[in-house]
């Protein structure tokens, strides 16, 4: 189950089911990318405020076997960053335009 108990309540009547998720949503990107991710050094990116072009980019990650990494219109959130320089990902596929990912975001990645 991916989310925490704001997104997917506690009380639903699962059993021997598995949550992940983090204290906002680049924590449970994180914790997704760490119980899932395969060596690679390709990621799509996407900002984690619309859940649109996050949304389709999930599905286009996952036949690439990718990770989907989340980040912010103007800022890159250090879980990100630490997914980035922990893994040695390199080359990024960045879903939308200026308006959902600022140019100086996409810079701090591939620094």
């Amino acid at each position: 189950m991916i989310g925490g108990a704001g997104v997917i309540s506690e009380n639903l009547p699962f059993k021997n089911v598995e949550r992940l998720a983090g204290d906002t949503r680049y924590d449970t990107a994180a914790a997704i990318y760490n119980e899932f991710q395969g060596p690679t050094s390709h990621a799509v990116v996407a900002t984690g405020q619309d859940f649109a072009d996050a949304l389709t980019g999930s599905v286009f990650a996952a036949i690439h076997e990718v990770p989907l990494l989340l980040v912010k219109k103007d800022d890159l959130p250090l879980q990100t960053k630490g997914l980035v320089m922990e893994n040695g990902l390199k080359h990024f596929m960045v879903l939308g335009g200026e308006g959902a990912v600022e140019s100086s975001v996409v810079e701090k990645l591939v620094e």
